[in-house]
Parts: structure tokens; C-alpha cells; sequence
């Protein structure tokens, strides 16, 4: 089930678009190394930026701020959406 669901919410992703407009273009494989070369290098940039945040700032300011995010994004989604 959890496959599917990514697979899914991938699908429409620009970049998942982007991959399949070259592909259909360009090399397969040279489409597949870079796009897994891209995701490896923003995947390690996301695991390197959370471990250094991580260590400048405290769990319980983080999950606040996160909550306090998620609330405000709710709040502006219920006003924006008619």
C-alpha cells in the first residue's frame, strides 16, 4: 500500500513530469543517472541540513514552530480556497 500511495503522489511532481519529458527525448539511462544523481544530492543536502539544525536548536522549539506552521497554512488554505 505504501508503494502505491508514493508512486501516486509522485506521479504528478513536476519533476517526475520533467523526467519523463526527457526521457522520452534523451538517453534513458543518462535520464536515470542524473535524476537519481539529483535526488541523491538534494536527499543529502535535506539528511545534512536537519542534522546541523538539529544540533543549533532544541526538539520541543522545533515541534512548536512546526505545529505553529501547519496551524497557520490550515488557517490561510480555509480563507484562500472558495
Amino acid at each position: 500500500m505504501g508503494v502505491t500511495l508514493t508512486f501516486v503522489a509522485e506521479w504528478g511532481d513536476r519533476t517526475q513530469l520533467a523526467t519523463l519529458t526527457l526521457a522520452a527525448t534523451h538517453s534513458p539511462l543518462g535520464v536515470t543517472v542524473g535524476a537519481t544523481l539529483g535526488h541523491a544530492i538534494c536527499a543529502a543536502i535535506a539528511v545534512g541540513s536537519g542534522k546541523w539544525i538539529a544540533g543549533k536548536l532544541s526538539e520541543r522549539w522545533l515541534t512548536a514552530m512546526s505545529g505553529a506552521l501547519f496551524l497557520l497554512f490550515g488557517i490561510l488554505a480555509a480563507f484562500t480556497i472558495r
